[in-house]
């Protein structure tokens, strides 16, 4: 549910771009 609490999301910079955790949210629910 939480995204940010995946690893994957750690490692990327979505925390400075919010479209990366847009897509990388959608990437790791698809």
């Amino acid at each position: 549910s939480d995204c940010r609490k995946h690893p994957v999301y750690r490692s990327q910079r979505w925390k400075e771009n919010e479209k990366v955790a847009k897509v990388g949210c959608r990437y790791a629910s698809g």
